[in-house]
């Protein structure tokens, strides 16, 4: 974080902020300069549909859920889940045209559900908690709130002509029960996308051989709750789930620094941040024997 003095005391010290959430536009206090709009924090429509979600919860109107469990990683490693992940135009330009119903796993603000609600999709969301997900919800997404297995365990028997899950897989301690999961709901011949962090590109890989802090976190899932995702494990647990394998795209950072410029002479599979894999589920044809 590059400003911490307002935060270490309450996420290092121990000590618990209380901010007055019924009157909270007495104590706003805009102070960012014009060019960190749109690059930091939030939307204030998005802001305020959040802070209408608390107040829901302190009236007893709203469940107080995570879908995860909250867990200290060491070190500032770059790719942690966020809240506020940006819309994937990416994810949005694999989504099957033919598609009516999403399901998306694990959302923040839900940017990218909230851009495929407005193309009159049918998303219907887990979210990573009951309140983040207020802005996604205004856009006309639909939300099982809960623990992620129970999310999911809620919406047994459901199936969707598609399927996101979006940098979840690398938080699990088994993956691939993951990834059966999410297989059960699709319909026949729906699509699994899947979008998560390489932890098989050369700067993960060299951080984690020299330990250094931002890396040390790709260890495995005993040591740090972090099991390392690379493009062939994806591919390996699509294979058992059932599933076709087909597109793999990755990503690179939108901003690099001088020396990932240069990591992108080696092939993209070693020098991208990220990468997306997409999935087919076989389409089963019920055949009838006439009867004799």
């Amino acid at each position: 974080m590059l400003e911490t003095a307002a935060t270490d005391p309450y996420t290092r010290c121990g000590f618990t902020k209380v901010i007055n959430i019924s009157r909270i536009e007495d104590f706003l206090l805009p102070h960012l300069p014009n060019k960190y709009i749109g690059v930091l924090g939030t939307a204030y429509p998005a802001f305020m549909a959040s802070i209408g979600a608390l107040k829901q919860i302190a009236a007893g109107k709203r469940p107080a859920t995570s879908a995860l469990p909250n867990r200290q990683l060491p070190g500032m490693p770059p790719w942690l889940k966020s809240f506020y992940e940006p819309c994937s135009q990416e994810l949005i330009n694999l989504v099957p045209k033919e598609a009516r119903s999403i399901l998306s796993l694990g959302i923040g603000t839900g940017a990218t559900e909230s851009e495929l609600a407005r193309r009159n999709y049918e998303v219907t969301a887990i979210p990573l908690d009951s309140v983040i997900c207020a802005p996604a919800e205004a856009a006309g997404v639909k939300t099982v709130h809960g623990e992620l297995t129970q999310g999911l365990s809620t919406l047994r028997g459901r199936r969707f002509d598609c399927v996101l899950v979006r940098s979840l897989l690398y938080l699990q301690e088994n993956p691939e029960a993951l990834v059966r999961s999410a297989t059960a709901l699709l319909a026949d011949g729906g699509r699994l996308l899947i979008r998560e962090p390489n932890f098989g590109n050369v700067q993960t890989y060299g951080g984690r051989l020299l330990k250094t802090r931002r890396h040390q976190a790709a260890g495995s899932y005993k040591e740090c709750g972090i099991t390392p995702v690379t493009t062939g494990r994806v591919r390996r647990w699509l294979r058992s789930a059932g599933l076709l394998p087909g597109q793999v795209i990755h990503l690179a950072d939108t901003a690099p620094s001088e020396r990932v410029k240069q990591l992108r002479l080696l092939p993209s599979g070693f020098s991208s941040t990220e990468f997306i894999v997409a999935a087919q589920r076989k389409s089963c044809t019920a055949s009838v024997t006439p009867a004799v």
